[in-house]
């Protein structure tokens, strides 16, 4: 068994490779010192940081810098942390209204274009969502729900919740879904699918239109 120390000074733990601990011989191999830390630049004011954490890919403006566990990107203003796209709204647009929330109209949480954003109450924001709820993992498709008979669909939360029947087939299914989305939130409809797609995406023939059964 290999017992040797890490032959950085005061660290103590044990060597992996190089006589390194793990910690140390990453530093070594990313920085080329044991010892060495990313460059923190200091950005004179949030605009230069903005310009400086930004690209552009495939038609977004994407924040390459550090992002919250939602995967949105975080930027320093006035010593206090905030949401880059909605500092890039304040920046671009003007104030954000009390209680109002900036919506990503292309569900891509890491873009800053202003043109791909919006103003949304917090309820508008949840109905644009990219796929189903997290907690959908029968069908992976946003408010389709298998039962007995097949596959049913069901919009609104508690208190405020619909049934537009329910279809043989997932695909069927994901359609009615789809057009109640749009006939109940409109612009605010989001997406459906798996990983944002629409569970019929893709089908190389077209089937008939579902009727809505609203129930």
């Amino acid at each position: 068994m290999n017992n040797a120390i890490c032959s950085v000074p005061d660290c103590g733990k044990r060597a992996r490779s190089k006589t390194l601990c793990i910690g140390h011989y990453h530093r070594l191999t990313r920085y080329g010192d044991p010892l060495g830390q990313p460059e923190r630049r200091q950005y004179s004011d949030p605009v230069e940081a903005f310009s400086a954490r930004t690209e552009r890919r495939d038609g977004h403006l994407i924040w390459t810098a550090g992002l919250n566990g939602m995967g949105y990107g975080l930027i320093r203003v006035d010593g206090k942390s905030m949401l880059a796209h909605r500092y890039s709204w304040e920046a671009s647009v003007g104030p954000i209204p009390d209680g109002a929330e900036i919506d990503h109209v292309c569900h891509e949480t890491r873009c800053v274009a202003p043109e791909h954003l919006r103003i949304a109450s917090r309820a508008e924001n949840v109905r644009n969502r990219n796929g189903a709820q997290v907690n959908n993992q029968h069908t992976g498709v946003r408010n389709v729900y298998p039962n007995t008979y097949g596959y049913q669909v069901r919009l609104g939360g508690k208190g405020n919740r619909r049934s537009f029947g329910t279809y043989p087939t997932i695909e069927e299914a994901a359609e009615v879904a789809e057009r109640a989305r749009q006939e109940m939130y409109g612009e605010f409809a989001g997406k459906g699918g798996a990983n944002g797609r629409s569970a019929s995406a893709g089908k190389g023939t077209a089937k008939p239109a579902v009727p809505l059964a609203v129930h």
